[in-house]
């Protein structure tokens, strides 16, 4: 390619026109600057504005250089390890700087931290003898000491607000506080009614209904593990739905689950004998739904005038399940005396032990009669 450039006016054209061969073309460009240079070249073999950062820097070189003067510009590396200011030397420019200037401290400032924009010396923490959040950041040690607190059990018989002592804590808390209310004690020993609760009859003695008077409304009872023996309830409880405990009243004596008219379920499964005036024990209860008599290991062995009485008198609903346990001998007899009363309700007699009924043998547990009508 053919090239012509007038009279150079800048170092920058004066290397161009230098670059010129015999046929008036560009040779090959010997030097960074040179190549730099002839890539600014425009159509009109003019000079473009430099674009880049070295082309910036290189023209500007150039232009303190002046017209005509100096030689090549060489570009070279600066490798910095201290802070200052850093001229080039004549003839050449930087195009890399590579700054490693390392950290310094003035003496005594080793192990300092900043502070509000100050460096100050790191200190020991005050110990720390409760669990939290502690700032460190001007510590450089922390001495932790938070005690382990002394586990101890605590039993509660009253209401009230307890705290532990001092240091201490309670792993378990054992509460048992008796039922608030009426003390009936100076007709019968056996009732608590809860005044608060007056829907609730709170039973501590076997004459669970008796006496109470004017107290009929309850729904539900709720029968002390200590009762062992129930009997006597008042002409009227039709309010009663719901009994819970009972789990270990072995006996239950005339009148015991009499005129229950709401009360749907019963479960004694340590009952064992069946005492006192015939036909009164469940009479008159015709919601009942589900009654469980004994268990493994506690069968009825006692029925008062078995052959003739009538456990469920009146209980003729055919949603009655009865489920009892005993011992073969008992079978036919118990299932009698239930079957004159509860004339509709699904009797199963199982056995409360291993035994045996009408020539075959029985586990405990296993159904021996299932009776339906």
């Amino acid at each position: 390619m053919s090239t012509e450039f007038d009279a150079p006016q800048s170092r920058a054209e004066a290397i161009l026109q230098n670059m010129l061969g015999a046929n008036n073309e560009l040779e090959p460009p010997q030097s960074r600057a040179e190549a730099i240079l002839q890539n600014m070249l425009g159509a009109n073999n003019e000079l473009e504005p430099p674009q880049s950062r070295e082309e910036q820097l290189l023209m500007l070189l150039l232009e303190q250089g002046g017209p005509g003067g100096g030689g090549d510009i060489t570009l070279t590396t600066l490798n910095v390890n201290t802070n200052g200011t850093t001229d080039a030397p004549e003839g050449t420019a930087y195009n890399k700087v590579v700054a490693s200037v390392p950290n310094t401290y003035a003496a005594g400032d080793e192990g300092k931290v900043v502070s509000n924009g100050a460096l100050v010396s790191q200190t020991a923490h005050a110990q720390v003898t409760q669990n939290g959040v502690v700032d460190t950041t001007l510590n450089n040690s922390v001495e932790v000491d938070v005690p382990v607190p002394t586990l101890e059990s605590k039993s509660i018989t009253a209401n009230g607000t307890y705290t532990p002592t001092s240091g201490k804590a309670w792993n378990e808390v054992v509460v048992d506080v008796p039922p608030v209310g009426t003390d009936l004690s100076s007709t019968y020993s056996s009732f608590v009614i809860n005044t608060n609760e007056q829907t609730t009859l709170y039973v501590y003695g076997s004459h669970w209904y008796a006496g109470i008077g004017n107290y009929l409304g309850f729904k539900k009872a709720v029968i002390a593990s200590t009762v062992t023996e129930l009997t006597s309830a008042p002409n009227d409880m039709s309010q009663l739905e719901t009994i819970e405990g009972g789990e270990n009243v072995t006996e239950i004596t005339a009148m015991a689950f009499r005129n229950l008219s709401k009360l749907k379920i019963v479960s004694l499964p340590k009952l064992q004998t069946i005492s006192g005036s015939a036909t009164q024990w469940f009479r008159g209860s015709t919601k009942l739904e589900t009654v469980t008599l004994g268990s493994v290991g506690y069968g009825i062995s006692s029925v008062y005038n078995i052959g003739s009485s009538t456990m469920f008198q009146g209980c003729t609903q055919s949603d009655l399940t009865i489920t009892a346990y005993t011992t073969g001998d008992m079978v036919d007899n118990l299932l009698a005396c239930m079957r004159r009363g509860a004339t509709a309700a699904t009797i199963i007699i199982k056995a409360s032990g291993a035994t045996t009924y009408g020539g075959a043998s029985y586990a405990a547990g296993a159904t021996i009669v299932n009776s339906t009508v």
